[in-house]
């Protein structure tokens, strides 16, 4: 687990937080927990990412470390619990 300095435990509590620009919260989960460096299912990959588990982009503990293709799975299957339709473009790689 990577070393968490002192902060505002939620990003809406960042003096700089615009709520309308929500992607930023996958930013500011690197800031607070570090790069993703493993999948949470065991999976060995060349890059991780953090998913967000709940939808709460505000709360950097709210989020996974997944390898790609585990992140996009996630999301699908997430999706398809809600009734969207959510796709994804081909990753280069």
């Amino acid at each position: 687990m990577a070393f968490v300095p002192p902060g505002p435990e939620r990003i809406s509590e960042h003096p700089r937080w615009q709520r309308n620009r929500g992607a930023r919260g996958h930013g500011y989960v690197y800031r607070v927990r570090g790069k993703a460096s493993e999948c949470v299912w065991g999976c060995v990959a060349d890059r991780y990412q953090w998913a967000n588990l709940t939808g709460d982009y505000e709360n950097p503990w709210d989020y996974a470390q997944m390898c790609i293709s585990c992140h996009i799975r996630f999301d699908r299957s997430v999706a398809a619990t809600m009734g969207i339709n959510h796709t994804y473009p081909r990753i280069p790689r």
